[in-house]
C-alpha cells in the first residue's frame, strides 16, 4: 500500500493535475488552499447540523457543494486540462434557484445583519468569508492565467447563498437575525 506522504513536496514544490510542478505558494494552490479549507468549513456545517436536525433541508444542498468544490478546485488546478469534470451552467442556476427557495422563507432583509445565531448559522457566515477570500483569489489568478468565467459565476452564487442559508437556519431554530445598529 502506497505511503500518504511522498516527500516530493519537500523542497517547497507540488504537482498540478497532469505531472506539472509549482511552488506551493503559487496562486492556484492558494486558491485550491482556501477552497480546500471552504469544504471543510461547510463539512463542519454539515457534521453539526446532522447532530442538531438529521433531516434539515439544507443537508442535501451543502454535501451538493462540498461536490461542486471539488469540481471547482479540479478545474483550477487542472492546467487547463479537458478531460477532467468541469462545472456546468446548470450548478449555478441551481444554486440560483436554491436561493430563491430559501430566500421565500424569510422576512425581506431591509437592514445589515451582523453574523451570528444559532451555532449552524455562525459557521456559514465564516464559510460565507471563506467564499469570498476564495473569490478574491480566483480573481487574481485570472489576471495572469485565464480561469473558466463560471469558476467566478459559481463562487460569487455560493456566497450568496450561505448568506441566505445562514438566515434560514436562524430562522429553522427560532432565532432573529441580529440588525446592525448604528
Amino acid at each position: 500500500m502506497p505511503k500518504i506522504y511522498t516527500k516530493n513536496g519537500d523542497n517547497g514544490e507540488t504537482g498540478l493535475l497532469y505531472g506539472s510542478r509549482v511552488l506551493k505558494n503559487d496562486l492556484k494552490i492558494e486558491c485550491f488552499g482556501e477552497i480546500d479549507e471552504l469544504n471543510s468549513w461547510i463539512g463542519k456545517v454539515i457534521c453539526e447540523l446532522k447532530q442538531a436536525d438529521p433531516n434539515n433541508e439544507v443537508l442535501v444542498h451543502l454535501k451538493n457543494i462540498q461536490s461542486d468544490l471539488f469540481t471547482l478546485s479540479s478545474m483550477i488546478i487542472s492546467n487547463g486540462a479537458e478531460n477532467i469534470p468541469h462545472l456546468k451552467e446548470s450548478v449555478v442556476i441551481e444554486l440560483e434557484k436554491a436561493i430563491d427557495y430559501f430566500d421565500e422563507k424569510l422576512n425581506p432583509l431591509q437592514n445589515f445583519i451582523l453574523p451570528g445565531g444559532c451555532i449552524h448559522s455562525c459557521n456559514l457566515h465564516i464559510a460565507r468569508t471563506i467564499t469570498r477570500r476564495a473569490e478574491r483569489r480566483i480573481v487574481s489568478l485570472n489576471q495572469d492565467d485565464s480561469v473558466p468565467l463560471i469558476s467566478l459565476r459559481y463562487i460569487n452564487r455560493l456566497s450568496d447563498f450561505l448568506f441566505v442559508l445562514a438566515r434560514y437556519l436562524n430562522k429553522s431554530f427560532n432565532i432573529e437575525d441580529e440588525i446592525w445598529k448604528l
